[in-house]
């Protein structure tokens, strides 16, 4: 989905763009894949989700849903980014969010998730995929012409993302996606 969500994501990962500016996405790091035998042990170890399973995704919908409320209002400063978000990512994120509100620009629209899995957990990192699709696109608040670039265009795009287990809980520390797709990266 080519929207502000993705655009903060996507392109906090990096994964779409080398650089982005006004209306795009904007720099950072990716997501490392799961091992084949690590999505094979999720698969071969519990044909439902576990409790552990079900928390994580929990956390990981939580970390996305408080993107998509801080890009409504280019909030850099969200508590909830803050309480579902680890470094780097969530220096990555507020930093996209600061550039969005420099820019004039927030979301409008509504995503949905289509499908997540646990893909992988190793002790206090966990992998998870999923796909997102939705009209939430980046708008110019002073106009409510949509923004040039990825970050204007609605769509789907496949998410994969790193979630860390801190004292408070799973947090999301790394993420990239595809858009256009939903094959996660």
């Amino acid at each position: 989905m080519r929207k502000v969500l993705h655009g903060l994501l996507l392109c906090a990962a990096g994964a779409v763009m080398a650089g982005c500016g006004a209306g795009g996405a904007r720099a950072g790091a990716a997501a490392a894949p799961a091992s084949a035998s690590a999505r094979a042990a999720i698969r071969a170890g519990d044909p439902g989700r576990s409790s552990e399973q079900v928390a994580i995704l929990s956390a990981w919908r939580a970390a996305l849903s408080a993107i998509d409320t801080a890009a409504r209002t280019a909030d850099w400063r969200s508590a909830a980014i803050r309480a579902t978000h680890v470094m780097p990512q969530l220096g990555i994120v507020e930093h996209n969010l600061l550039a969005m509100h420099l820019d004039g620009e927030v979301a409008t629209g509504h995503d949905r998730l289509l499908w997540a899995r646990v893909v992988s957990i190793d002790g206090s990192t966990a992998e998870v995929v999923g796909c997102v699709s939705g009209d939430e696109i980046g708008v110019f608040a002073a106009t409510g012409r949509p923004v040039p670039g990825i970050a204007g265009e609605a769509g789907k795009a496949g998410i994969t993302s790193t979630m860390l287990l801190t004292s408070s809980g799973w947090k999301l520390e790394h993420q990239s996606g595809t858009e256009g797709t939903c094959r996660p990266s």
